[in-house]
């Protein structure tokens, strides 16, 4: 192994981290993960060292977008960051934000392809949970206030301190 990816082993750090971490050469096939990620996915290290990680671990709907990023990675200096969905060993889907830089030698050529990833699938969900239940809420609000101002009672509402909440059209009247 190369020099960089040898000093990569001696710090050890990145065996330990409760994140994501992956080597890639930079064609893109794996030369190291993490325990962490392993086990996440439900893979041995010898099952998806020198295999193409875009192939065993993306979807394919995100191929290509996936390689672009791999790209970057190998021609810019700088961090690149993205979110991809991982496929698992057994077929489940995970939503991974990740952080990368090309490590390059001192001839400038990229050597390996580092990535920094955090499972976000569950933070995903609640977002997309909570964007749920507002646009029901909103619906509800919507067709409420429809109701009320088809009234023509006066209707409205204040909160504990007395302020004014709501009111429909007909309440607009009393003046």
């Amino acid at each position: 192994m190369d020099s960089a990816f040898e000093r990569l082993k001696q710090m050890s750090l990145y065996e330990i981290m409760p994140v994501f971490f992956m080597v890639l050469n930079p064609d893109g096939t794996v030369v190291h993960m993490n325990a962490t990620i392993l086990k996440v996915l439900g893979y041995d290290l010898a099952e998806v060292r020198g295999k193409d990680v875009v192939e065993v671990l993306s979807i394919t709907d995100e191929y290509d977008r996936v390689r672009n990023v791999h790209e970057q990675m190998r021609t810019q200096t700088g961090m690149v960051m993205g979110e991809e969905t991982m496929r698992t060993k057994t077929g489940e889907l995970l939503r991974v934000e990740w952080r990368g830089i090309g490590l390059f030698d001192d001839n400038g050529q990229v050597e390996f392809l580092l990535g920094i990833g955090t499972d976000v699938t569950e933070h995903r969900r609640m977002e997309e949970e909570i964007a749920r239940r507002k646009q029901e809420t909103d619906l509800i609000a919507n067709t409420m206030q429809s109701i009320f101002d088809s009234t023509p009672d006066y209707i409205w509402a204040v909160d504990r301190e007395y302020k004014l909440m709501f009111f429909n059209k007909a309440s607009m009247t009393i003046c």
